[in-house]
């Protein structure tokens, strides 16, 4: 079963980029604005949404992480000592990792922001990025050792794997991350201009990207996101765009330097609702842009779809 999934995977991995018809998800509304205020930001860095739509934004400079509505009505708002990347759990918390300002620590809130746990480990030095797979591990990615920690849902630690350079596996300065519905863990390796693919062992997959502004390129890669059909969504900060891919392959972008609807000036965070629409954060306009859901794909990823491309019957992903 082991060797069928990798098999899987590096079949979805062989796929080539294609451009496809795919129309950018209309822009639906924003909100935010620099300030301390509720519903300001100073630094929105990274988004996520929970099961039930809820959506977390980490304020860095301000401190905190707040919470809103799927239409950006302000909820509430918690102290979470310069937040970086956030993820919500199998339990339906909210993990924060603290990689600015000394926290170096990992801490899980309640939805309603009350503390539930804090925990580190010995070798963090920058925490930034966070996901959690469906089995509810968790990955943490430290910017200083560039390296990629998997823990359970309890923070025991499992395993690691990565280091300094850029080649393959190894990162300079890695971020955020996001787990994709075949189980591939997609990490922003921010300065090597690329996002790296692992299985969950911390196998090599493959690699998206390299430097430039060419469609299929990144210019600083730092946010990722995931929706349920597959696509990763990938903030490329200096282009000012977003860039979708799906299982490997290249799909389409949106967005262009400015402060209009669909614009970006430094898009940063991201993250996906259950329903598919797309929240974005924009790290110097403080503005969080939402998105309507991506086009369904016409077909699910089936054994019988990876054999047909085996027989040179299907050579790109739905």
């Amino acid at each position: 079963m082991r060797f069928l999934r990798y098999l899987v995977f590096a079949a979805l991995l062989c796929l080539p980029s294609v451009a496809w018809a795919w129309l950018p998800p209309p822009f639906a509304l924003d909100w935010g604005g620099l300030g301390a205020g509720a519903g300001q930001f100073n630094a929105a860095y990274d988004v996520a949404v929970d099961a039930s739509g809820m959506v977390y934004v980490s304020d860095l400079y301000n401190s905190r992480v707040q919470k809103f509505d799927g239409n950006g009505h302000f909820l509430a708002s918690w102290m979470a000592w310069s937040p970086a990347s956030i993820a919500v759990n199998t339990n339906g918390d909210i993990l924060v990792a603290n990689g600015n300002g000394g926290a170096d620590a990992i801490r899980e809130f309640s939805p309603d922001g009350d503390l539930v746990k804090t925990w580190s480990y010995g070798e963090f030095s920058e925490p930034w990025g966070i996901t959690v797979d469906a089995d509810g591990f968790i990955y943490v990615a430290d910017g200083h050792t560039n390296r990629v920690y998997k823990f359970t849902n309890d923070g025991t630690f499992v395993l690691s794997w990565g280091g300094a350079g850029a080649t393959n596996g190894r990162f300079n300065f890695p971020g955020d991350m996001t787990v994709d519905d075949v189980g591939l863990i997609y990490v922003a390796d921010q300065s090597n201009h690329r996002v790296q693919l692992f299985d969950s062992q911390g196998n090599y997959r493959g690699h998206l990207g390299s430097v430039g502004s060419a469609t299929g390129n990144f210019s600083w890669p730092v946010g990722l996101g995931t929706d349920a059909h597959g696509y990763v969504y990938i903030t490329d900060l200096d282009n000012d765009r977003v860039e979708v891919y799906r299982h490997g392959g290249y799909v389409a972008q949106w967005g262009s330097l400015g402060t209009g609807p669909g614009q970006f000036t430094s898009a940063r965070g991201i993250g996906v609702a259950p329903d598919g629409s797309v929240y974005v954060a924009d790290f110097s306009t403080n503005l969080v842009q939402k998105f309507g859901a991506a086009p369904v794909p016409t077909e699910a990823v089936t054994l019988g779809h990876i054999k047909a491309i085996y027989r040179g019957e299907k050579t790109t992903t739905p």
